[in-house]
């Protein structure tokens, strides 16, 4: 059976087994199997959220000691960006290690890139080089036209 309890504490463990719970948190294995019909007592899902580092108010109310209207805690919703390149790989690596990818669409749909899509000089009619050199020499020129093709501003 598949409470809300139950999502969150496989969520909350990274999927980890009964007996995995059991060892991290010194419960004994038998108690964590009977969360199955039950969840613990509040201060048991304390003891789980923080051997595992997980957020024990979304324990408590996962397990219905709490109501969502009593938890006054704003859920913060951050943006790729507000991360670093080492935390976002960390994260896709422990998605690729849990099995957890997830992708908008199929990779059969993705259109591959073509030259022109990268090819200035096709775009301008000018090689590359000429177009480089002509935006180093001409201070007037802004960085959209340099890429647009466009006339210097």
């Amino acid at each position: 059976m598949n409470t809300p309890f139950r999502t969150w504490l496989t969520e909350a463990t990274n999927n980890a087994t009964n007996a995995e719970i059991a060892h991290k948190t010194g419960i004994a294995k038998s108690t964590v199997g009977r969360w199955e019909g039950a969840p613990p007592r509040p201060e048991t899902i304390v003891q789980v959220a923080r051997a595992f580092k997980a957020n024990a108010v979304d324990g408590l109310v996962a397990a219905g000691y709490l109501h969502d209207d009593e938890v006054r805690i704003p859920k913060v919703i951050h943006k790729p960006a507000d991360f670093s390149s080492l935390e976002l790989l960390d994260e896709l690596r422990t998605r690729v290690l849990n099995g957890r990818v997830e992708m908008s669409h199929p990779l059969e749909t993705v259109t591959p890139p073509r030259p022109e899509h990268f090819d200035l000089a096709a775009m301008s009619g000018m090689s590359e080089g000429e177009r480089l050199r002509n935006a180093m020499n001409a201070e007037q020129e802004t960085p959209e036209s340099f890429y647009d093709g466009g006339e210097p501003a």
